[in-house]
């Protein structure tokens, strides 16, 4: 049978702005979306082979859906600028493939879809729709799929009648009656207050559609349950209405105006130039008549024509704003397009949907809001809802300003986890002060002090009662903890919704609650700028613990989980305790070193001076650049735009020119030790005179931990200066020892169980140095007669094959021309 691709166009344009980082061209343009589009819909060419594809658009305007509920979708914020401007350039990109578009007044994408994949049965099709949300799952069939993207743009998972059932124990059909009791915060469908997707997907197994429930409503139990169903029987039905996707629209499917494969290669081609898009010009069809192999050629000598440049991520440091503990700031001018991911944007799903209806009256929070009663829920799955609500509307948060921290304690103690927020005025949690915390129970109720002391007062108050957290970067709350008493057990997690969706993606450049709250339910949370203390914290907890039942059927899903739980969660304490513990320093060694280099600074500049002849400030490129290139004529290298570099491969490549260039690099190396770790480390001690880095265990893609304010990882070891420094690191008691351990190249030896490398194999069963091996090996020489340089030169292959390093990284690293690199 020929196959057919249908695209769900807003869907996926919505998919590629939030799954991504900003993507900005040279020019500084967003081009995020429209980059997510293009490789989602290549992505579908390739592993899909379809003979026609088409795409639906959403219209501006209201749609019969409005008509029937004037709530319809009207929590959703207004499109923002910078996504709306992608809208165009898809569309052109669109035009010059030639994919026909279909779009009808009145009626959403999902229906003109539903109407064509019912044309596309009757003709003998096979059907897939390509789409960024489960929304079009009632229209699978036996030759109707969907494929759907679970995190950034291409990882892609594909739904057919069997996928449905082991993912939902339900048919195709029945999603529709599935939706309407669970509710779709994305649409304001509220659903049944209280029946979340476990106990709807329950109720239609038994009953198998909604008229059979009702008609024997009688059975249901609870009488809870039951009353709930009947008090909302009527917006059920609605919901029902609102969720059903219209299949008989008149819409003319132009079959042959789809075939894929006759399309303006070129004007794509100058697109994607445009948009800087080199990656994906590869990736682009053959033409009609021309094999995949003949367009390979064509396509590979175009992508890496080097005028094309690659469109990059705005900005390289961490978001301002949900991105980090520290209040927003705002965005330098001048420097570009800094877009800083405070999703200060469009919803797709921010919803005001009600919570359950409380026993007592709303009682007042201390500064005056109306604080909620809690109501035990029977399905956790009203947590999306009431992260929607407090979305809408951040008032609905508990919030006490002063005062002591409210009765919470039958509250707490009645949990089995609770969400947590904590908001400081430093990321570093031993130097900074809470600003707010707060907790959000499984019952959607959230609770959040500020200042200082309430928060130690709320924190006490859990760690007494030893209920185990759900938050987003939950160590700051341990590392706290372990400071007031190392002798404490740490604080029980139950879950981390950082490290859960790292694990699930170490290759996304932003994991912030934001991130990761857009990705699994399809919801923004507001601008930082719009929230106080309190407010950000509240929302950080509730979202921390309404999403973790997605990651966690994500990490089941993906097979992640038991690394999640067996590796990742317990590292948490350990990292907490080694933050919380710090080093200790020999300040009098630093002392010693301290003087040394200045001794050597001064005696390299007096030098350098006399081969000179006269004075000037060594640590100005402006005034090297006059000496080098203008006074002592040296060859000049590569040009910037405020002059000839000066900076280190330019002296490297100027030290048989004149004898100052090695004193200077000297100088540059001695300067840069002290200002640097000499001098910089003692003012970096605590009040217990140990030094406290932050360690990242969500950063980087390989895997391995990272360390901030100091980077310990950066400590010099390579040369003798920089080993002096290393020893500075003591155990701080005469009855202590520091104990370096490392594992024996494990990278190495995985390579060699998976490649199955007789040499590597062989090297390592010897127990033999498997640097000093490859040097031989790849020499021609004994192991002994190996030198130290060649051994550091083969460490860097070996390691360069396992990371996948070019060979223009390894000719930058191990300072070898770029050719012997490669070979």
């Amino acid at each position: 049978m020929e196959r057919l691709m249908l695209l769900d166009g807003n869907g996926l344009i919505y998919r590629g702005y939030f799954a991504l980082p900003p993507l900005t061209t040279s020019k500084g343009e967003l081009v995020n979306a429209v980059f997510g589009f293009c490789s989602i819909v290549l992505r579908g060419i390739q592993d899909l082979d379809p003979d026609y594809v088409a795409v639906a658009f959403d219209l501006q305007g209201p749609t019969f859906r409005h008509e029937q509920y004037a709530e319809y979708k009207a929590t959703r914020q207004r499109m923002p600028d910078d996504l709306r401007d992608q809208f165009p350039k898809v569309r052109e990109v669109v035009k010059a493939l030639r994919i026909p578009v279909y779009e009808l007044a009145g009626y959403e994408a999902d229906d003109v879809i539903g109407t064509i994949t019912v044309d596309a049965e009757r003709r003998g099709l096979d059907t897939t729709i390509v789409t960024g949300d489960l929304d079009m799952l009632q229209l699978v069939t036996d030759h109707t799929r969907l494929m759907t993207t679970r995190s950034g743009v291409e990882n892609t998972i594909l739904y057919d009648p069997a996928k449905i059932r082991d993912r939902f124990d339900l048919v195709a059909g029945q999603m529709i009656d599935y939706k309407a009791l669970k509710g779709d915060p994305t649409d304001n469908n509220p659903g049944v207050p209280g029946v979340g997707e476990k106990t709807a997907a329950k109720l239609i197994r038994e009953y198998d559609t909604l008229e059979a429930l009702y008609e024997r409503i009688a059975e249901v139990k609870p009488d809870k349950l039951r009353d709930k169903l009947v008090d909302h029987r009527e917006q059920v039905f609605m919901g029902k209405d609102l969720s059903t996707i219209v299949r008989d629209l008149p819409v003319e499917f132009d079959l042959d105006a789809a075939r894929l494969g006759d399309y303006d290669r070129e004007t794509v081609i100058r697109l994607f130039r445009e948009y800087e898009f080199r990656s994906l010009i590869e990736r682009l069809p053959a033409m009609t008549g021309e094999t995949a192999g003949d367009a390979a050629e064509v396509l590979r000598g175009v992508a890496t024509d080097g005028s094309v440049p690659a469109a990059r991520v705005a900005g390289s440091a961490r978001p301002s704003g949900w991105g980090s503990a520290r209040p927003a700031r705002p965005v330098a001018e001048g420097g570009g397009l800094q877009l800083s991911l405070d999703f200060d944007t469009v919803s797709r799903s921010q919803t005001s949907t009600e919570p359950s209806d409380a026993a007592d009256g709303p009682a007042v929070a201390s500064n005056g809001r109306a604080a909620p009663a809690a109501t035990v829920q029977d399905d956790p799955g009203d947590l999306p809802a009431a992260l929607a609500a407090a979305i809408a509307d951040p008032s609905r948060i508990e919030v006490h300003a002063g005062g002591g921290i409210p009765p919470l304690e039958p509250w707490i103690a009645a949990q089995a986890a609770v969400g947590v927020g904590l908001y400081l005025d430093d990321p570093r949690p031993r130097r900074g002060s809470p600003l707010a915390f707060a907790m959000a129970g499984m019952d959607g109720r959230t609770v959040a002090v500020e200042g200082a002391d309430d928060a130690a007062a709320l924190r006490h108050l859990l760690e007494r009662l030893d209920i185990p957290v759900v938050g987003h970067e939950v160590k700051p709350l341990l590392v706290a903890r372990i400071a007031e008493d190392p002798a404490a057990p740490p604080t029980k997690v139950a879950f981390d919704t950082q490290i859960a969706a790292y694990v699930l993606n170490a290759s996304l450049r932003s994991q912030t609650i934001a991130d990761v709250v857009a990705e699994q339910l399809d919801l923004i949370l507001p601008p930082v700028a719009e929230l106080d203390s309190a407010a950000r914290a509240g929302l950080e907890a509730l979202a921390a613990i309404a999403i973790r039942e997605p990651l966690e059927r994500r990490l089941t899903d993906d097979g992640l989980a038991r690394l999640y739980a067996e590796l990742e969660l317990p590292l948490i304490a350990v990292l907490a305790r080694m933050e919380a513990t710090g080093v200790a320093l020999d300040l009098e060694a630093l002392t010693v070193l301290a003087a040394e280099f200045a001794t050597e600074i001064s005696r390299l500049e007096a030098e350098v001076y006399a081969d000179v002849g006269h004075e000037f400030n060594l640590g100005s490129p402006k005034q090297l650049e006059q000496i080098l290139f203008f006074e002592l004529n040296l060859p000049k290298g590569k040009r910037t735009k405020t002059g000839y570099s000066t900076d280190a491969s330019v002296l490297e490549d100027l030290r048989p020119a004149h004898p100052m260039i090695d004193k200077l690099l000297e100088w540059r190396a001695y300067t840069k030790l002290r200002s640097t770790y000499v001098e910089a480390l003692p003012m970096l001690l605590a009040g217990d005179d140990r030094l406290h880095t932050t360690f990242h265990q969500a950063v980087a893609a390989t895997g391995r931990l990272s360390s901030s304010d100091p980077n310990l990882q950066n400590i010099p070891i390579r040369t003798p200066l920089g080993r002096r420094i290393r020893r500075a690191f003591v155990a701080g008691g005469d009855d202590l020892t520091l104990v370096a351990a490392d594992y024996s190249q494990i990278e190495l030896r995985i390579l060699a169980h998976v490649s199955g490398d007789e040499h590597l194999r062989d090297a390592f069963a010897r127990r033999a140095d498997i640097h000093r091996e490859t040097a031989a090996l790849v020499l021609h020489k004994e192991p002994a007669d190996v030198t130290s340089d060649e051994r550091s030169m083969a460490k860097m292959v070996n390691f360069g094959i396992a990371y996948g390093m070019s060979d223009f990284g390894l000719s930058s690293r191990a300072n070898i021309p770029r050719a012997e690199a490669q070979a």
